[in-house]
């Protein structure tokens, strides 16, 4: 079960990699078929399995920065951050933890205020 596993896994990243087809979403599509129709797991089970929450979160994440990029938000902070670095490259990775310590510290405002 193993081997087909990982054999349908390697399969699920060369069709994404060859086609343009969403890798989560045909990887899920493929944990169906394996868990299901191969495995004998019944279908809550392997609904059972799925991380919801961290589903939940990545697709919040992504949509946070599909709306940063499209207003422009992303390119101000990196050109900010550039011009804080005074164009040295190399300190770019360095750089971006002080910020991204900062804006975790920040606390987000209470729903009765």
């Amino acid at each position: 079960m193993i081997a087909i596993s990982v054999g349908v896994l390697a399969l699920v990243i060369a069709v994404s990699a060859w086609r343009a087809i969403n890798l989560g979403a045909l990887a899920l599509a493929a944990t169906w078929v394996v868990g299901v129709l191969i495995g004998g797991e019944s279908a809550a089970d392997v609904l059972g399995s799925f991380p919801s929450d961290l589903f939940v979160m990545i697709v919040g994440v992504t949509l946070l920065f599909g709306v940063a990029r499209a207003n422009g938000t992303v390119d101000r902070v990196v050109q900010g951050t550039f011009r804080l670095v005074r164009g040295r490259r190399t300190a770019l990775p360095a750089s971006s933890r002080p910020c991204c310590v900062r804006s975790g510290r920040r606390r987000a405002p209470s729903p009765s205020s």
